[in-house]
């Protein structure tokens, strides 16, 4: 037999003859388009695709009742495209293995010691700068606590409590535990959760921003803590903001603390200015007219 015959009698190499861990390397490297295209050639390709490792995702949502959708924007489309992963089939943790996403987001209802493992183990390797807790119940704060602590690389919080029942001394709790990051978001919706404790202790741990938003019910911050949360940023050496709610007497009172000789007031606008640094505070009424929204800016935002 000469070379040409036994070269005639070579398969021909097609995607289907490289071993999965080889092609599991190549479909990782794909966008969604291509990947979800890819699904419809054949079974063997489609399973090695459902247990690939992702690049790049957009928004990922974790709820226990729908399991985990991943929104992505795509080229050439207006609408970004959701898709759902059926929880109970996909291997997650290969799923999402070395993955890196926009934002995770995770709604926190009942949860099982099972739950919590299934979502330590799918997300132990993704990485993402971006987290999103809607908390509905005061069990999932351990949880919370301890996936935040594996996670290093989140730089954003935001955690949502507008379905949450139980007990708010828990929340205030976990906020209390939180490590360093660049941002902060609560929203309360009218929890007793946003105090003077809370405010200065998420003001001190972030490097730039903090947002506490208490609903349609003003937050428990006095005037000391309106004062001191004044002065972290006055001092601050980098951009820095925090936003929140008072009650309106509580307000009145910080401006009788404090010398207004050394701030300018433009009262039209509603803006004090310390001279000094630069410093502003944004102040405006909000309807029940019980409380103000004050915005505490360094001169470098």
């Amino acid at each position: 037999m000469d070379v040409q015959d036994q070269v005639d009698q070579v398969p021909e190499a097609t995607m289907n003859s490289l071993p999965p861990e080889i092609l599991s390397k190549i479909i990782s490297n794909l966008n969604l388009r291509d990947r979800i295209s890819l699904r419809s050639v054949d079974k063997y390709i489609n399973r090695v695709e459902e247990i690939a490792g992702y690049r790049k995702f957009g928004q990922i949502f974790y709820d226990l009742d729908i399991g985990i959708e991943i929104t992505e924007e795509m080229d050439g489309e207006e609408e970004p495209r959701t898709m759902r992963i059926d929880i109970s089939t996909t291997d997650l943790g290969n799923y999402f293995m070395r993955g890196e996403a926009a934002e995770l987001a995770l709604r926190l209802g009942v949860l099982t010691d099972e739950t919590a493992r299934m979502l330590c183990n799918s997300f132990k390797t993704l990485h993402f700068q971006q987290l999103t807790v809607h908390l509905e119940k005061d069990s999932a704060c351990r949880f919370v606590e301890s996936f935040i602590r594996e996670h290093p690389c989140i730089e954003h919080l935001e955690i949502l409590l507008t379905d949450f029942e139980g007990e708010i001394e828990r929340v205030k709790e976990m906020l209390h535990t939180l490590p360093p990051m660049a941002t902060y978001r609560v929203l309360a919706h009218g929890r007793p959760v946003v105090t003077d404790e809370t405010l200065l202790h998420l003001l001190r741990k972030s490097s730039k921003n903090v947002e506490l938003r208490s609903g349609t019910k003003p937050a428990d911050i006095t005037a000391v803590g309106l004062n001191e949360a004044f002065e972290i940023v006055n001092s601050s050496t980098m951009e820095r903001k925090v936003d929140f709610t008072i009650p309106r007497d509580q307000f009145r009172s910080w401006l009788h603390m404090i010398d207004l000789s050394r701030f300018s007031v433009n009262k039209k606008r509603k803006i004090l200015t310390d001279y000094d640094s630069g410093t502003t505070v944004d102040f405006s009424a909000r309807c029940p007219y019980s409380m103000f929204c004050i915005s505490i800016k360094s001169d470098l935002c």
